[in-house]
Parts: structure tokens; C-alpha cells; sequence
């Protein structure tokens, strides 16, 4: 796991989600109405079509980063002695430094971090739990795309999203890809998240 070399300052605001359920139903709400439009743009309007495509996907990106950040700092605030294990120094506010030592917009960083934190695997439990349900019956469908593929055969678009997020902001990219294939990576990110508040109830 590769520590950023960041510098914690006391003055630094970290967007706290005492909520994550709502967290997750009111940024739903926000990717929801994007999706819907970017479905009825017509061929000869692609350049709006594919304007929106690339905030969708990195606004999805933003979102999960928010997410496991604020995640790391309840944790973290907790853990105490047991933070030495994973970052070096003079610590005064053991979450912060964790939420900032590291990158969230990465899911391989995320995946690293709390598999150390919680000892669990966060991807595998997610696969496990959604592929126990049907896209009809999902327990969090006011942020659950229905008829999306199950998990563990979606991977493969989950790791996409952040590919092309990262080549939107750093190489000028724009990805030409289908509403489906949009749907199928943003509904995976949101079942990973939807799982992982279940970290949030946990003791430690």
C-alpha cells in the first residue's frame, strides 16, 4: 500500500458523512437525472452526449472518493495505538491523517486500506451480498440500477470507470462508449458502496 506523502495541516476540512445511506440516496439522485438525459440525446448531439458522460464518470469518481475518505476518518479515529501499524509519526488527529495520507479515487488503494483497517476484503464481500440478490429484490434500491449485471460478473466495468476518469483528467480523453455500458459502471460502484456502509455500524 503506497503512503502519500501529504502533510496534515489542523485547518484542513474533510466532509464528514455521518449518513451514508443519505449520502448515497442524495448523490444517487444527482447521477440519476444525468443518466436519464444522456439516454434520450440524439446521435447528432454527441458532443453534449459525450460532455455528460465524462462529468458522470468523474462525478461517480468524486463521489466514491468522498465516500471511503470520510469512511477512513470515523475508522481511524478509533483505532488508536493501532494506527502505528499503518502510518509513521506525530499524530494529533489519527482520521484525518488517515483520510489524507492516502488516495480514494484509486480502488485498488481503497481495497489495500481497508483490508488492513477491517481485516475484510471489501470487493468480495460486495460480490458476495449482491450476488445473493436478484436486481428486483435489492435491500438498497434507491441507489441500486436494476438490471445491471450481478457483482461479480461486473468488475470489469468497475474497474473501468476509474480508467477512463483518470484519462479524462489527465490525458484530455473523451471515451465513446454506450448508455449501457455507462450504466453497468456506475451501478457497480454504487453496489460497493452500498455494501461498505455496513462498515460504518461495526464495532472495533
Amino acid at each position: 500500500m503506497k503512503k502519500r506523502p501529504v502533510r496534515i495541516k489542523k485547518n484542513v476540512k474533510l466532509q464528514i458523512i455521518k449518513y451514508p445511506h443519505l449520502y448515497l440516496k442524495k448523490s444517487f439522485k444527482e447521477i440519476k437525472p444525468l443518466m436519464i438525459e444522456i439516454q434520450s440525446i440524439k446521435e447528432e448531439d454527441k458532443i453534449i452526449r459525450n460532455a455528460l458522460i465524462e462529468y458522470v464518470i468523474i462525478k461517480t469518481v468524486t463521489i466514491f472518493e468522498i465516500y471511503f475518505k470520510s469512511l477512513a476518518y470515523k475508522i481511524g479515529s478509533n483505532l488508536g495505538d493501532k494506527l502505528d501499524q499503518i502510518l509513521k509519526g506525530d499524530l494529533t488527529d489519527s482520521g484525518a491523517a488517515l483520510a489524507h495520507s492516502f488516495s480514494y479515487a484509486n480502488p485498488f488503494s481503497v481495497k489495500d486500506i481497508f483490508s488492513e483497517l477491517l481485516e475484510v476484503d471489501i470487493m468480495k464481500d460486495a460480490k458476495k451480498y449482491f450476488d445473493n440478490f436478484n436486481n428486483e429484490g435489492i435491500e438498497h434500491e434507491e441507489y441500486h440500477i436494476r438490471y445491471i449485471p450481478l457483482l461479480s460478473n461486473n468488475l470489469v466495468n468497475f474497474d473501468k470507470l476509474f480508467e477512463y476518469r483518470n484519462k479524462i483528467v489527465h490525458e484530455n480523453f473523451s471515451p465513446t462508449i454506450k448508455y449501457t455500458e455507462l450504466r453497468k459502471m456506475v451501478g457497480s460502484v454504487f453496489d460497493v458502496m452500498a455494501w461498505s456502509q455496513m462498515y460504518n455500524l461495526r464495532d472495533r
